[in-house]
Protein backbone atom coordinates (compact mmCIF):
# COMPACT_ATOMS: atom_id res chain seq x y z
CA UNK A 1 0.00 0.00 0.00
CA UNK A 2 3.03 2.39 0.97
CA UNK A 3 4.85 1.76 -2.35
CA UNK A 4 1.26 2.75 -4.14
CA UNK A 5 1.19 5.71 -2.77
CA UNK A 6 4.55 7.08 -3.68
CA UNK A 7 3.92 5.73 -7.16
CA UNK A 8 0.79 7.89 -7.41
CA UNK A 9 2.22 11.00 -5.57
CA UNK A 10 4.95 10.56 -8.17
CA UNK A 11 2.58 10.56 -11.49
CA UNK A 12 0.75 12.94 -10.32
CA UNK A 13 4.15 15.63 -10.17
CA UNK A 14 4.58 13.97 -13.65
CA UNK A 15 1.54 14.83 -15.65
CA UNK A 16 0.24 18.15 -13.98
CA UNK A 17 4.10 19.99 -15.53
CA UNK A 18 3.10 19.05 -19.22
CA UNK A 19 5.23 20.56 -21.86
CA UNK A 20 4.47 24.35 -20.60
CA UNK A 21 8.68 26.04 -20.27
CA UNK A 22 9.24 24.61 -23.77
CA UNK A 23 7.31 27.79 -24.98
CA UNK A 24 9.13 29.74 -22.95
CA UNK A 25 10.71 31.52 -26.07
CA UNK A 26 7.09 32.67 -27.04
CA UNK A 27 6.74 35.40 -24.49
CA UNK A 28 10.03 37.22 -24.94
CA UNK A 29 9.18 40.26 -26.83
CA UNK A 30 9.33 44.11 -25.92
CA UNK A 31 6.42 43.24 -22.86
CA UNK A 32 8.14 40.27 -22.14
CA UNK A 33 7.73 41.69 -18.36
CA UNK A 34 3.82 40.75 -18.74
CA UNK A 35 4.55 37.30 -19.12
CA UNK A 36 7.77 36.70 -16.93
CA UNK A 37 6.40 38.49 -13.47
CA UNK A 38 3.12 35.54 -13.69
CA UNK A 39 5.81 33.27 -14.95
CA UNK A 40 7.69 33.46 -11.46
CA UNK A 41 4.91 33.11 -9.40
CA UNK A 42 3.84 30.35 -10.67
CA UNK A 43 7.08 28.85 -10.53
CA UNK A 44 7.27 29.91 -7.01
CA UNK A 45 4.47 27.89 -5.91
CA UNK A 46 6.05 24.79 -7.44
CA UNK A 47 9.81 25.25 -5.45
CA UNK A 48 8.26 26.17 -2.15
CA UNK A 49 5.53 24.84 -1.65
CA UNK A 50 5.82 22.12 0.87
CA UNK A 51 9.14 23.37 2.07
CA UNK A 52 7.51 22.29 5.58
CA UNK A 53 5.58 19.93 7.87
CA UNK A 54 6.73 20.28 11.60
CA UNK A 55 8.07 22.75 13.70
CA UNK A 56 10.17 20.29 16.34
CA UNK A 57 13.89 20.06 15.14
CA UNK A 58 14.97 16.15 14.62
CA UNK A 59 17.28 16.17 16.61
CA UNK A 60 21.02 14.74 16.56
CA UNK A 61 19.88 11.15 15.46
CA UNK A 62 16.55 12.51 13.70
CA UNK A 63 16.35 11.41 10.11
CA UNK A 64 13.37 12.47 7.48
CA UNK A 65 13.12 11.37 4.01
CA UNK A 66 9.89 12.61 2.16
CA UNK A 67 8.48 13.01 -1.95
CA UNK A 68 6.60 15.93 -1.94
CA UNK A 69 4.13 17.82 -4.62
CA UNK A 70 2.76 21.01 -4.59
CA UNK A 71 0.43 21.55 -7.13
CA UNK A 72 -1.25 24.81 -7.89
CA UNK A 73 -3.93 25.78 -10.58
CA UNK A 74 -2.73 28.48 -13.30
CA UNK A 75 -3.90 31.32 -12.17
CA UNK A 76 -6.78 32.50 -15.13
CA UNK A 77 -5.13 35.91 -15.71
CA UNK A 78 -1.84 34.51 -16.50
CA UNK A 79 -3.15 31.44 -18.83
CA UNK A 80 -5.17 34.16 -20.29
CA UNK A 81 -2.74 36.10 -21.68
CA UNK A 82 -0.76 32.82 -22.73
CA UNK A 83 -3.38 31.88 -25.19
CA UNK A 84 -2.23 35.44 -26.93
CA UNK A 85 0.60 33.45 -27.68
CA UNK A 86 -0.59 30.09 -28.69
CA UNK A 87 0.48 28.71 -25.05
CA UNK A 88 -1.78 26.37 -24.10
CA UNK A 89 -0.86 26.16 -20.21
CA UNK A 90 -1.51 23.30 -17.90
CA UNK A 91 -4.49 23.44 -15.49
CA UNK A 92 -2.65 21.89 -12.46
CA UNK A 93 1.14 23.11 -12.43
CA UNK A 94 3.03 21.08 -9.91
CA UNK A 95 6.43 19.86 -9.69
CA UNK A 96 7.99 16.45 -7.38
CA UNK A 97 10.48 17.14 -5.10
CA UNK A 98 12.79 14.72 -3.08
CA UNK A 99 13.34 16.78 0.34
CA UNK A 100 15.90 15.12 2.85
CA UNK A 101 16.51 16.40 6.44
CA UNK A 102 19.29 15.22 8.95
CA UNK A 103 19.71 16.40 12.68
CA UNK A 104 22.51 18.11 13.49
CA UNK A 105 23.46 19.53 17.13
CA UNK A 106 22.19 23.17 18.46
CA UNK A 107 18.73 21.85 17.46
CA UNK A 108 20.19 22.66 14.09
CA UNK A 109 18.80 20.29 10.49
CA UNK A 110 19.80 20.15 7.50
CA UNK A 111 18.01 20.14 4.48
CA UNK A 112 18.58 18.94 1.30
CA UNK A 113 16.30 18.72 -1.97
CA UNK A 114 16.38 17.28 -5.29
CA UNK A 115 13.84 17.44 -7.83
CA UNK A 116 12.25 14.74 -9.70
CA UNK A 117 14.19 14.98 -13.37
CA UNK A 118 10.95 15.12 -15.80
CA UNK A 119 10.65 17.01 -19.54
CA UNK A 120 14.02 18.55 -19.22
CA UNK A 121 13.96 20.08 -15.85
CA UNK A 122 16.82 19.90 -13.32
CA UNK A 123 16.19 21.22 -9.55
CA UNK A 124 17.74 21.22 -6.05
CA UNK A 125 18.01 22.77 -3.03
CA UNK A 126 19.63 23.39 0.27
CA UNK A 127 18.80 24.82 3.67
CA UNK A 128 18.86 24.49 7.53
CA UNK A 129 16.05 24.78 9.94
CA UNK A 130 16.79 25.80 13.84
CA UNK A 131 14.41 25.00 16.52
CA UNK A 132 13.34 28.17 18.57
CA UNK A 133 11.08 26.98 20.71
CA UNK A 134 10.21 22.95 21.93
CA UNK A 135 7.01 21.86 23.40
CA UNK A 136 6.69 18.62 25.64
CA UNK A 137 3.27 19.73 26.18
CA UNK A 138 0.01 18.46 24.37
CA UNK A 139 -1.72 21.55 22.38
CA UNK A 140 1.65 23.73 22.81
CA UNK A 141 3.26 23.90 19.53
CA UNK A 142 6.90 23.26 18.12
CA UNK A 143 8.52 26.31 16.21
CA UNK A 144 11.45 26.47 13.85
CA UNK A 145 12.90 28.82 11.30
CA UNK A 146 13.93 27.89 7.95
CA UNK A 147 16.13 29.18 5.23
CA UNK A 148 16.41 27.92 1.65
CA UNK A 149 17.73 28.14 -1.52
CA UNK A 150 16.28 26.66 -4.26
CA UNK A 151 17.14 26.60 -8.42
CA UNK A 152 15.50 24.95 -11.41
CA UNK A 153 17.35 24.74 -14.50
CA UNK A 154 15.68 24.04 -18.31
CA UNK A 155 17.04 24.57 -21.13
CA UNK A 156 15.12 27.86 -22.22
CA UNK A 157 14.87 28.99 -18.15
CA UNK A 158 16.80 29.31 -14.96
CA UNK A 159 15.28 30.35 -12.06
CA UNK A 160 16.29 30.73 -8.45
CA UNK A 161 14.20 31.08 -5.42
CA UNK A 162 15.75 32.40 -1.69
CA UNK A 163 12.74 31.57 1.24
CA UNK A 164 12.68 32.39 4.88
CA UNK A 165 10.31 30.33 6.64
CA UNK A 166 8.27 29.85 10.30
CA UNK A 167 6.38 27.34 11.46
CA UNK A 168 4.88 25.92 14.02
CA UNK A 169 3.03 21.95 14.68
CA UNK A 170 1.23 20.00 17.34
CA UNK A 171 2.67 16.94 18.76
CA UNK A 172 -0.93 14.51 18.71
CA UNK A 173 -1.49 11.45 18.52
CA UNK A 174 -1.41 10.33 14.54
CA UNK A 175 -2.66 13.70 13.30
CA UNK A 176 0.19 16.48 13.78
CA UNK A 177 -1.55 19.93 12.66
CA UNK A 178 0.98 22.20 11.53
CA UNK A 179 1.30 25.92 10.30
CA UNK A 180 3.29 28.24 8.57
CA UNK A 181 4.44 31.93 7.32
CA UNK A 182 6.97 31.55 4.63
CA UNK A 183 8.61 34.58 2.24
CA UNK A 184 9.85 33.96 -1.12
CA UNK A 185 11.84 35.89 -4.13
CA UNK A 186 12.17 34.09 -6.76
CA UNK A 187 13.61 35.40 -10.36
CA UNK A 188 13.50 33.46 -13.70
CA UNK A 189 15.81 34.25 -16.59
CA UNK A 190 15.55 33.52 -20.00
CA UNK A 191 18.16 31.27 -21.39
CA UNK A 192 20.52 32.19 -24.37
CA UNK A 193 18.46 29.41 -26.67
CA UNK A 194 15.24 30.51 -25.50
CA UNK A 195 16.75 34.37 -26.98
CA UNK A 196 17.98 32.51 -30.65
CA UNK A 197 16.52 33.97 -33.37
CA UNK A 198 14.01 36.99 -31.64
CA UNK A 199 16.08 40.00 -33.04
CA UNK A 200 15.01 43.01 -30.54
CA UNK A 201 16.39 41.18 -27.07
CA UNK A 202 20.13 42.26 -26.63
CA UNK A 203 19.06 42.76 -22.73
CA UNK A 204 18.77 40.30 -19.77
CA UNK A 205 15.02 38.99 -20.13
CA UNK A 206 13.71 38.25 -16.81
CA UNK A 207 11.16 38.17 -14.51
CA UNK A 208 10.33 38.28 -10.33
CA UNK A 209 8.15 37.49 -7.61
CA UNK A 210 8.41 38.73 -4.13
CA UNK A 211 5.41 36.91 -2.35
CA UNK A 212 3.90 36.03 0.98
CA UNK A 213 3.07 31.95 1.16
CA UNK A 214 0.99 30.70 4.05
CA UNK A 215 0.29 26.81 4.41
CA UNK A 216 -1.19 24.75 6.76
CA UNK A 217 -1.86 21.46 6.91
CA UNK A 218 -1.85 17.67 8.82
CA UNK A 219 0.42 14.58 9.41
CA UNK A 220 -0.76 11.70 9.25
CA UNK A 221 1.15 9.45 11.63
CA UNK A 222 -0.76 5.86 11.20
CA UNK A 223 2.04 3.62 10.58
CA UNK A 224 5.30 3.70 12.81
CA UNK A 225 7.97 5.72 11.07
CA UNK A 226 5.78 7.06 7.94
CA UNK A 227 3.70 10.11 7.40
CA UNK A 228 1.13 11.05 5.03
CA UNK A 229 0.79 14.86 4.34
CA UNK A 230 -1.84 16.94 3.10
CA UNK A 231 -1.66 20.49 3.34
CA UNK A 232 -2.83 24.06 1.83
CA UNK A 233 -2.16 27.10 1.16
CA UNK A 234 -2.08 31.03 -0.35
CA UNK A 235 0.21 32.31 -1.97
CA UNK A 236 -0.65 36.27 -3.43
CA UNK A 237 -4.58 35.59 -3.11
CA UNK A 238 -3.63 32.13 -5.29
CA UNK A 239 -4.61 28.86 -3.55
CA UNK A 240 -2.33 25.84 -3.85
CA UNK A 241 -2.17 22.28 -2.43
CA UNK A 242 0.79 19.85 -1.35
CA UNK A 243 0.68 16.13 -0.76
CA UNK A 244 3.57 14.50 0.44
CA UNK A 245 4.44 10.90 1.70
CA UNK A 246 7.76 10.15 3.56
CA UNK A 247 9.82 7.98 6.14
CA UNK A 248 10.80 10.17 9.16
CA UNK A 249 12.19 8.56 12.68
Amino acid sequence: MNRKVFLILFFLGSVVYADFLDDVKKMIGTQYKDYFDPLAKEINVAMNGGLFHQGKPLGITGFDAGLKIPLKKINQDFSDKLKTLQIESPQIFGLPWLQLEKGLPAKIDLVARVGIPIQGVTMYGVGLRYGIFSSIIPGIPDISIMGVYSSLSHEMLIATTKSANIVASFGLPLIKPYIGLGIDSTEVKATDKAKQNTPMVSEEVKGESNVTRIELGINLNIIPLLYFNLGYGIVDSDNFYVLSAGLKF
